[in-house]
């Protein structure tokens, strides 16, 4: 078996879900985050890809994002595996389609996230990759304010109120540590869109108890991350 990652290292994803998880199922979240599949980074970069432009555009064009999913569908797959992560694509393009609707930006300037911007938050000895798919910048009340916006792409799991709550303090967090130079952290506008599961959730002014639970879950990580 290989030795996987050294330094304890998870997604948000994984940590909202590994919050409201039992011990069984959080052993085996750390187990695939030290030895984690590549096809997990990209298996919905095409739907990223034409989803994150249409938001950044002002979500007023829908014609790229039906543009993409006959593109999907004219591919040839080489395989099985291949033809399923072109459906899966073309399901995530059609249900943000069916659901964008939902998105409330404010007065906030959406902006895809630069590779500078992709940092990873550190809690008590875990990388935490966040990863926000959209920037949110502008003017709110007369005050320089900043967001994030999460685009959650899992069919097998959608999100709960609960482990949403987690992703959007998460996103919170980022915005105060990341893009404190640009303006304040606004929480309605650290959201997360769970596409297949059509739900947006924003984070809460209050958000002390998930901090704590995140440091916990994350000193827990730590420790048990060298004996897997």
């Amino acid at each position: 078996m290989s030795p996987g990652r050294t330094e304890p290292r998870i997604s948000v994803n994984q940590l909202a879900l590994y919050l409201v998880s039992g011990p069984a199922r959080r052993r085996t979240i750390i187990e695939c985050q030290k030895r984690p599949q590549t096809f997990q980074v990209t298996y919905y970069q095409p739907a990223l890809d034409a989803i994150v432009p249409f938001v950044v555009n002002g979500m007023r064009d829908e014609a790229p994002l039906v543009a993409a999913i006959d593109d999907l569908y004219a591919k040839s797959p080489a395989n099985d595996q291949e033809e399923n992560r072109f459906e899966s694509n073309m399901f995530a393009i059609a249900s943000f389609l069916d659901s964008y609707k939902k998105l409330s930006l404010g007065n906030l300037r959406p902006e895809a996230t630069r590779q500078s911007e992709s940092r990873r938050i550190a809690i008590r000895g875990v990388q935490i990759s966040v990863r926000p798919e959209i920037i949110l910048c502008g003017v709110y009340r007369s005050d320089k304010r900043v967001g994030a916006l999460k685009l959650y792409l899992s069919k097998e799991t959608s999100l709960t109120s609960e482990s949403a709550s987690y992703v959007t303090c998460l996103l919170s967090i980022f915005a105060e540590r990341f893009l404190s130079a640009r303006g304040r952290m606004l929480p309605s506008q650290c959201q997360v869109f769970d596409v297949f599961g059509t739900g947006v959730y924003v984070a809460r002014p209050q958000m002390t108890r998930r901090r704590r639970d995140i440091e916990a879950a994350c000193e827990e990580i730590a420790l048990r991350w060298p004996t897997l």
